[in-house]
C-alpha cells in the first residue's frame, strides 16, 4: 500500500503551508528518511522526510498551498504501484488527522472507502527472481511464473520487464505529448531509469531558441518562498492599516556606558552576553506597560489590548527577513531576554524555527544600527499596531548639560496604526522609549 506524505502541524496556530520544493522528480526513488519536500509557513521552512523507501508520486505541486493533514504525495512500493497511482489522475485532496499510525509509527495512505479488490497474493519466486524484481521495482503479484507450480523465475522477471518497458513514459507525459503533437521517441527521459516525465515533454515542446537573437537585458527572478511571503505580508499591511511614522533623535551615550558595565561584570559568563538589542527590548517593554494602547490589535469594531508583551525581533537571514517572537518579554530580566533572544536568533539563522516561534507577536522592533543607516519608516507587521526601528549610532556634537559635547546619537522611528491611536499618545510612547535608552537606570523603577 502506498505511504502518504502529508502536511504536518508544526505549531498550534498552523493551518496551511506552501510547497516550496520537491527534492525528487515524479517517479524518482526515495530512500527512507531522505528529504522528500520542503514546506514553508509563516516564513518558516521545514523539511519533510520520506517515511518509507519507494517511488514518489506528487499530488500537490511546487508553489501550491496545502492544508494541515492534506496528503500532498505518495510513496509507491513498486513501479507498478506507481503507474497505477499515476493512472488514477488528480483527485480531491485527502487529509489525515493525527496522522493515523501503523504499529511501526508510519502513516498509512487513506482510501476514503472500503476497497473490495484486495491485492493478489504473489506466487512463489526464486531468490534470484525476488532480488531482480526488487531492483527493477516490479510487483511480483503481477508476474506469471513459468516454473514448477507457477514458481516465478529470473527469466519471468526479465520477460515481464521487457514487455512493460516498451514505452517508458508517465501517463500524464503521454497525454501532454499527444495534445502537443510531440514525438516521444527522441526525448531523453529524466525520470526513474530514463522514464519520460511531463517536464521532459514540455521542454521538448518549447520552440528552439534562435542563434544571435538580441537579448532583452532583463533578468527574471521568480518571487517564491520567503520573498513571496514577505511581499504579500507587506502589501497587505499597507492596504489594511493607516500607517504613520514619527521620529526622535536620542542621546544613547548612557546606554553604551550601561552596556559596557554589564559586559565587564559578566565577561566570564558565556550565557550572559547582553547586546544593544536586548536593552532596546527591555526599554520597549517598559514603555509598552505605560502605554498599553501601543500593545494592541485593531479589529473591525474593537481594539484588543494585551496584558503581555510578545516581542517580535527582526532577524536578517540569507533568504530575507524573519521575525521570531520573544514570548512574555515584559516579565523577563535583562539577562533572560539576552539568553532567549540569542537562542531565537541562532534558530532563525540555522533554519530551525518552528511556527510557534514566529507567531503571537504583539509588538516588533528592528535594530539595523549595524548597517549604518540613520533611520527608517518600518512597515507594521499585522495584526500588531506598532513597530520601532533603531538606526545607526553616530558620534555628533550635541548640547549636554547646557554645553556642547560629542555624544553618541541614534534616530529611533515609530510606525503606528492611526486607527488605534493618535499622534499625541504615539509620540509620548516614543519619548518614553528614548528616555529609557538615554538613562537605562529608569527601567528598574
Amino acid at each position: 500500500m502506498a505511504v502518504p506524505i502529508y502536511i504536518p502541524k508544526l505549531g498550534m496556530t498552523m493551518s496551511e503551508a506552501t510547497i516550496v520544493e520537491w527534492h525528487a522528480a515524479e517517479g524518482a526513488f526515495l530512500e527512507k528518511d531522505g528529504i522528500a519536500l520542503t514546506i514553508e509557513t509563516e516564513k518558516v521552512t521545514w523539511n519533510i522526510p520520506a517515511d518509507a523507501p519507494g517511488f514518489l508520486h506528487i499530488l500537490v505541486g511546487k508553489g501550491k498551498i496545502a492544508k494541515v493533514g492534506e496528503i500532498v504525495g505518495q510513496i509507491a512500493e513498486t513501479n507498478d504501484e506507481l503507474q497505477a497511482l499515476q493512472q488514477k489522475g488528480p483527485a480531491a485532496a485527502e487529509t489525515v488527522s493525527g496522522p493515523p499510525k501503523t504499529e511501526t509509527g508510519r502513516a498509512e495512505a487513506g482510501t476514503g472507502a472500503a476497497d473490495s479488490s484486495k491485492p493478489q497474493k504473489a506466487a512463489p519466486a526464486s531468490p534470484a527472481a525476488k532480488s531482480m524484481a526488487k531492483k527493477l521495482g516490479i510487483d511480483l503479484s503481477l508476474v506469471t511464473g513459468s516454473g514448477p507450480n507457477g514458481r516465478i523465475t529470473e527469466q519471468d522477471i526479465v520477460k515481464y520487464n521487457e514487455n512493460k518497458s516498451e514505452t517508458r513514459i508517465t501517463p500524464l507525459a503521454k497525454a501532454i505529448a499527444s495534445d502537443k503533437g510531440v514525438d516521444i521517441s527522441g526525448i531523453k527521459g529524466t525520470g526513474d531509469r530514463g522514464k519520460v516525465t511531463s517536464d521532459d515533454v514540455r521542454k521538448a515542446a518549447e520552440p528552439p531558441k534562435q542563434d544571435g537573437a538580441p537579448s532583452s537585458g532583463i533578468t527574471v527572478i521568480p518571487v517564491t518562498g520567503m520573498r513571496k511571503l514577505i511581499a504579500g505580508g507587506m502589501y497587505e499591511s499597507i492596504q489594511k492599516t493607516a500607517q504613520l511614522s514619527v521620529f526622535n533623535e536620542v542621546d544613547v551615550t548612557g546606554m553604551l556606558e550601561f552596556h559596557q558595565q554589564i559586559r565587564e561584570k559578566y565577561k566570564n559568563t558565556e550565557d550572559a552576553r547582553v547586546t544593544h538589542t536586548d536593552i532596546m527590548v527591555m526599554a520597549t517593554c517598559r514603555a509598552l506597560k505605560r502605554f498599553p494602547i501601543m500593545n494592541s490589535t485593531f479589529t473591525n469594531d474593537e481594539i484588543l489590548l494585551y496584558d503581555w508583551v510578545n516581542m517580535g525581533i527582526a532577524v536578517s537571514v540569507s533568504e530575507g527577513l524573519i521575525v521570531p517572537t520573544l514570548k512574555n518579554a515584559d516579565r523577563k530580566s535583562l539577562l533572560e531576554i539576552a539568553r532567549e533572544r540569542k537562542a531565537l536568533v541562532e534558530k532563525a539563522r540555522d533554519g530551525k524555527l518552528l511556527v510557534d516561534d514566529v507567531v503571537g507577536g504583539t509588538f516588533t522592533i528592528s535594530n539595523f544600527s549595524m548597517y549604518n543607516a540613520d533611520g527608517a519608516t518600518p512597515i507594521l507587521r499585522r495584526p500588531e499596531s506598532g513597530i520601532l526601528a533603531f538606526g545607526g549610532i553616530k558620534k555628533k556634537p550635541a548640547v549636554y548639560r547646557d554645553a556642547l559635547a560629542i555624544r553618541s546619537m541614534m534616530v529611533v522611528s515609530l510606525t503606528f496604526d492611526h486607527q488605534v491611536t493618535d499622534g499625541a499618545e504615539a509620540t509620548q510612547f516614543l519619548k518614553a522609549v528614548c528616555d529609557y535608552l538615554e538613562n537605562p537606570s529608569l527601567m528598574v523603577l
